[in-house]
């Protein structure tokens, strides 16, 4: 939202109390054309994805660094009839209607994926990408720090953010640490935390909590016999280390000696603590045990969890992000909602918001949060 706001030449003032166990910090950026079990193609994709590559390499440009790494990603079939379904809807589609970013895949066999367990194949899809989130949001961070747009602070909405007796035509008073501002309209981009936003307490969130391990998968002892389909020495099957794998979990190349693998849907433990006596020694042995089985032969109890995080996706019920304006401040808005789709909607819908605010455009329907969602 605050690119979006700086290409269009406003001032702005980011505020962040920059926690690093939020979703958008935990999460590994995952961009996927294809989703569930039915091989459906990703809610509006082309729009979305078309949006999302724009805005990261600009940001790349901007900032002189690398986090947006578009690359094919692998996904494993569960059954003969996930692979028919696949096949049917995207390989015989007329190339005709397809735009350049449509979803593609490539059909591959069992054999193909040594190491896996994919007795039912799988295929290669294409568009993907990774966004490495943790890189974006520090760069974010810093280039707006160096135009003094950049703020730290946790704000209490009720006692820090003052509403106007006019607040179609006034600013709103915004009351920071280093002194009070004044801002033409606010937005809020809180993630699960708008569950304590009075402005917005109708919000029709339906959160999950979302754990994810890194591994160190290059734990020699871990290889199960001389058998082992592994390259000499490795623990790790090749595709496992150069490309993104979807299976009953997604794993992810952190580097050659770690992976990332995840993550979890937990709607009953809404908090991102980590230790043994809360869900998180559950969610990490679920983890673990569909790794094994996408892995058959190493033993991943001997992979030692170098890192275990966890934060609450701020899912919607119907799955559509949540956007539009205050019903009665005018100038205060909310971005959320979009659950682990982050990376890839966020983008258009920060352009379709800010177009909100300087035309007064209408919200689409399917976007606006105040839309009759039923849980």
């Amino acid at each position: 939202m605050a690119w979006a706001a700086h290409r269009r030449g406003w001032s702005i003032a980011l505020i962040d109390r920059v926690d690093l166990e939020s979703s958008s910090h935990v999460a590994a950026g995952l961009v996927t054309p294809i989703t569930g079990t039915r091989s459906a193609a990703t809610w509006r994709w082309d729009s979305f994805y078309a949006a999302a590559c724009h805005h990261y390499t600009r940001v790349e440009r901007d900032t002189h660094s690398s986090f947006w790494h578009p690359q094919p990603a692998l996904r494993l079939f569960h059954s003969e009839e996930e692979r028919s379904r696949a096949q049917e809807r995207w390989q015989r589609t007329d190339p005709a209607d397809h735009s350049p970013w449509s979803p593609k895949i490539r059909l591959c066999h069992s054999e193909e994926l040594a190491g896996l367990h994919a007795p039912h194949g799988g295929c290669w899809m294409e568009p993907a990408a990774r966004l490495h989130t943790g890189s974006y949001l520090a760069k974010t961070r810093a280039y707006f720090q160096s135009r003094d747009e950049f703020f730290v602070a946790d704000i209490d909405i009720d006692s820090q953010l003052a509403v106007p007796t006019n607040p179609s035509t006034e600013p709103l008073q915004l009351r920071l640490p280093s002194g009070p501002i004044s801002v033409d309209a606010v937005v809020f981009c809180q993630g699960f935390e708008a569950k304590c936003n009075s402005w917005f307490s109708a919000l029709p969130l339906h959160p999950a909590r979302g754990d994810i391990l890194t591994l160190a998968a290059e734990n020699k002892e871990a290889v199960s016999g001389a058998s082992s389909p592994f390259r000499s020495g490795s623990t790790l099957p090749e595709l496992c280390r150069t490309h993104v794998v979807h299976s009953e979990v997604w794993m992810v190349p952190a580097d050659r000696q770690n992976v990332l693998v995840g993550a979890t849907y937990d709607r009953h433990h809404l908090h991102g603590r980590v230790d043994e006596d809360g869900p998180a020694r559950t969610n990490r042995e679920i983890l673990l045990e569909r790794v094994q089985r996408m892995l058959p032969a190493v033993n991943v109890q001997q992979w030692p969890v170098a890192r275990h995080q966890a934060a609450v996706r701020p899912a919607s019920y119907d799955r559509h992000p949540l956007i539009g304006r205050h019903p009665t401040v005018h100038n205060a808005y909310v971005l959320n909602g979009l659950g682990s789709k982050g990376t890839l909607m966020a983008p258009l819908l920060a352009e379709q918001l800010c177009d909100a605010l300087l035309y007064d455009r209408p919200i689409d329907s399917m976007l606006e949060w105040s839309r009759r969602v039923l849980p």
